[in-house]
Formats: C-alpha cells, structure tokens, sequence
C-alpha cells in the first residue's frame, strides 16, 4: 500500500514537469475480510436494556459498540467459547 502512495505521489510531479504524458493513478485492490456485516450493526444497534442483560453484555461495552457504529467505525464481534 505503501509503494501505490509513492507511485502516485510522484505521477504529478512528473506530469507537471514534462516526464510524462499521461496522468494515470494506480489503485490496489484491497480486500477487507470483517465479521461485523450490515445485520449485525443493526442488531447491535436495537438491543433493549433487557436484552443486554439477557445476553450478559455489559452495559458499557454495549454503549462503546453503538457508538463506534453511529462513528462508522470496524467494532470487534467476539464469540463465546463454551
């Protein structure tokens, strides 16, 4: 990821100084491997207080997770190891 920053750095230097005739930026693809799909936010997101404490969540865990959702930010699903 690193090197497609550089490359593309240098791509308007050189378009703007003449060392190049095209401007072409390369874009990697990048895949993302997560387990927190769209069901599972808008499960998160509609747990009770009832339903917390049913499942045994803990209240601030479940407050730090909505809010990193309402943040559009990755939050972590752990599973229960019986």
């Amino acid at each position: 990821m690193r090197f497609a920053l550089l490359g593309n750095i240098r791509k308007p230097a050189d378009y703007v100084s003449d060392k190049s005739n095209v401007l072409e930026f390369y874009i990697p693809e990048v895949k993302i491997d997560r387990n927190d799909d769209i069901a599972v936010r808008d499960k998160i997101l509609s747990i009770t207080p009832a339903e917390r404490k049913r499942l045994n969540i803990n209240k601030s865990t479940l407050w730090y997770m909505q809010k990193a959702i309402k943040d559009r930010k990755r939050i972590k699903i752990y599973t229960k190891k019986v």
